[in-house]
């Protein structure tokens, strides 16, 4: 038994001590990253020294591209550093945007949330685009679909942001949810030549209303990522704290938009014999699992629901206990709601429980938001005039098989990690605008279905 805790202790020992040694190395690595160029003369000369340090620096700190991908990425750069008169600066950061997205890697990506919105907020659903959050002055917009954009379809549009941005087919639906109301983006994408007025075409009823938008000033935070938030009324966490916006207001408010403002919740669902959980980040939820527990103890709940839908992410360590041990409370099923902004953290809670619950899990709503291997962690690299943010990706993922990539695979999945298989819904759901407005959760009547077949 001595032995055994000394064997124990050895190895628990020689596990911190390289934990620490690849902090330390790492931390020595990025410091040959803190670039410092003279002050610019000139705006060329400013974009050639952040086209430079990109160059230079963020293929070798960013772990997930392809050796043929970061030659292909080089040579656009190098088309841009002859081409800066010629190009606006949102054209160079959508150009530097398209070789970040050679890695095809969600993670792996250029932030443009300081980029400017015109005064509307759209949602894109299933079937369209349309206007969810009006700032005051323009809510005779709200509820209209959007129809054309500069003359080009929806469809159009996301097929030419696709060559701009990494990740998946769902992810690019989320993220277009924001870029299509960026003039800046718009404009980066040579879709029009001014920013101060891009030319909309909405369906409002039987009729068809074209105006022109111009962009408004951003409040400098990285809200891109938070198109959800903009389908619940009762949000409120906006960038934009001077000028009122006003919700779409819907026949009423389903379970699921009830409570955006709160990290995690949990509701008793009677008719279905069931415990709703929603999550809406990968963080610590205090006295959670004990919550759920005391909840199931006073119903009569034999199934759970584990709405994911909206979590794009934090840290899945976090919820460790919680992934584990939410799946012995219950004798039926437990489902799993996803959609295409369950992302990253919410990926591996996602994976988690559909290994722990096995036959009991059922995945439902819409595909997730990336694949199942992935990197993720790093840092924000920033350039060095312009400050645009670029995420490089150091920490390697695989929730599908749990391959172990030596100096590469993330750390906590060494001992955390499972093979999910996949997380493609058992039970496809459309999210279509029709069911929002009139505010009906597809994902509850499938479940009743379900359970009652």
């Amino acid at each position: 038994m001595k032995n055994r805790r000394n064997l124990n202790r050895f190895f628990v020992m020689n596990a911190i001590a390289l934990i620490l040694f690849c902090f330390l190395l790492n931390a020595c690595h990025h410091l040959r990253y803190n670039t410092h160029f003279g002050c610019p003369k000139s705006r060329m000369e400013a974009w050639n020294q952040d086209l430079s340090h990109f160059q230079n620096n963020y293929f070798d700190l960013c772990k997930s591209f392809p050796k043929d991908s970061i030659e292909k990425a080089n040579r656009i750069i190098d088309s841009v550093k002859l081409n800066v008169a010629n190009l606006s600066d949102n054209q160079i950061k959508l150009l530097i945007s398209k070789c970040v997205s050679k890695a095809n890697d969600g993670h792996t990506t250029v932030y443009f949330g300081k980029f400017g919105n015109i005064p509307l907020k759209f949602y894109l659903f299933d079937d369209g685009l349309y206007v969810t959050s009006a700032k005051s002055g323009y809510e005779q917009y709200l509820g209209a679909q959007v129809n054309r954009i500069e003359n080009k379809s929806i469809e159009e549009l996301i097929r030419q942001i696709d060559s701009y941005l990494s990740g998946n087919r769902s992810w690019l639906k989320y993220r277009s949810s924001f870029l299509l109301a960026s003039p800046d983006f718009l404009e980066g994408m040579g879709l029009t030549s001014s920013i101060d007025s891009i030319k909309y075409e909405f369906v409002i009823g039987q009729d068809t209303i074209v105006t022109y938008l111009s962009t408004e000033k951003k409040y400098g935070t990285l809200n891109e990522f938070d198109s959800w938030r903009n389908l619940a009324p009762a949000n409120k966490i906006y960038a934009d704290t001077i000028n009122e916006w006003l919700a779409l207001m819907t026949k009423r408010i389903p379970i699921y938009l009830s409570q955006p403002n709160v990290r995690g919740f949990i509701k008793p669902i009677d008719s279905l014999s069931a415990l709703y959980i929603q999550i809406n980040t990968s963080a610590k939820i205090p006295n959670f699992l004990d919550d759920i527990k005391k909840a199931l103890d006073s119903t009569y709940a034999q199934n759970l629901i584990v709405d994911l839908r909206f979590n794009t992410g934090g840290n899945y360590l976090k919820q460790l206990k919680f992934s584990k041990e939410i799946p012995k409370l219950v004798t039926g099923k437990i489902f799993i709601v996803t959609g295409n902004a369950t992302f990253s953290a919410g990926i591996c809670t996602a994976a988690r429980l559909k290994h722990f619950a096995n036959e009991k899990a059922i995945v439902i709503g819409q595909e997730i938001g990336d694949n199942l291997v992935f990197w993720a962690e790093g840092k924000r690299f920033i350039l060095p005039n312009s400050e645009l943010v670029i995420r490089a990706a150091t920490g390697f993922h695989d929730w599908k098989s749990n391959k172990y990539k030596p100096f590469k695979t993330f750390w906590g999945n060494i001992f955390y990690g499972v093979a999910a298989k996949n997380l493609n819904p058992d039970i496809p759901v459309r999210n279509n605008f029709s069911d929002y407005i009139n505010g009906n959760d597809k994902i509850l009547e499938e479940i009743k279905h379900y359970l009652d077949n």
